[in-house]
């Protein structure tokens, strides 16, 4: 029986006859934030949810991609289903999943210093409790990593000739994964190439996971490599593109040194 909290069970009780109304709202806010400037910090009342955000444009998609599409829907009939969200940018995935999940166990890990600010901010205004936050970067070792701070989404380890550099804790992903976790969330920005060979003998504990892909532009690719190893462990996949160029043989578009962004997630299933 699937928990009637999950987000894919269509007849969950909080649904309000005045949805229509509050997804009208909720287009109007979002359209009026995207035509901010960026980078300016600021607080937003959403959807019953008191927020802090460091940059409009970044939480006009995450909002959208989270809340609206609400790609992080997974089904569990646990009433406290453990939840590894690496990369918890400002907490939106967090406070979704809490939102389904009350009862859930969480660690988020964020290491940008200045996002995880919000990160706490926004779970202590909107009161979630049961969340485990660690300002760390989750990687394949403890170590200190040189880092670029976007100031949004976009924060990662830094490349050669990059300015905006700070140094920022690291602990190793694999040394977390030694018990059965229910939904496993990998938005690292491009670290994702070196963690997830690390974390392939653990992922048996894994039932639902997430991965953000990220193609940098002139390096190497690793997602083949990345999706034979994820099918070796038994899960099944599904790709949808985030960041991709219409016509990839006449033009490859590059977005923040990117040329290809896939969010691929993956699930158990007997066949």
């Amino acid at each position: 029986m699937v928990n009637e909290n999950s987000i894919c069970n269509p007849l969950r009780k909080d649904v309000k006859r005045s949805g229509w109304v509050n997804r009208i709202s909720t287009k109007l806010i979002l359209k009026k934030l995207k035509k901010t400037p960026r980078y300016t910090p600021n607080f937003i009342k959403i959807e019953g949810l008191n927020l802090s955000y460091p940059d409009s444009a970044s939480f006009v998609s995450m909002y959208k991609s989270i809340f609206v599409k609400k790609m992080y829907s997974f089904r569990s009939d646990k009433e406290s289903p453990l939840i590894i969200d690496c990369g918890a940018n400002i907490g939106l995935s967090v406070i979704f999943f809490k939102q389904q999940f009350p009862s859930s166990t969480i660690l988020a890990f964020e290491p940008d210093p200045y996002i995880f600010k919000h990160l706490q901010h926004n779970l202590h205004v909107n009161r979630i409790e049961g969340v485990s936050l660690i300002n760390k970067a989750a990687w394949i070792s403890e170590t200190t990593l040189d880092f670029y701070t976007e100031k949004a989404d976009g924060s990662r380890i830094a490349m050669e000739g990059e300015t905006n550099i700070i140094k920022v804790p690291a602990v190793r992903l694999r040394d977390f994964l030694n018990r059965e976790v229910d939904f496993l969330k990998i938005d690292i920005e491009g670290a994702e190439d070196k963690v997830m060979p690390d974390i392939a003998d653990s992922l048996s504990h894994v039932l639902n996971l997430f991965v953000e892909y990220h193609s940098f532009s002139r390096k190497e690719q690793k997602l083949p490599e990345i999706l034979h190893l994820i099918k070796a462990k038994g899960f099944r996949i599904h790709i949808l593109p985030e960041i991709v160029s219409d016509r990839p043989f006449c033009e490859v578009k590059e977005y923040a040194k990117m040329d290809m962004q896939l969010n691929i997630f993956c699930w158990r299933e007997e066949l």
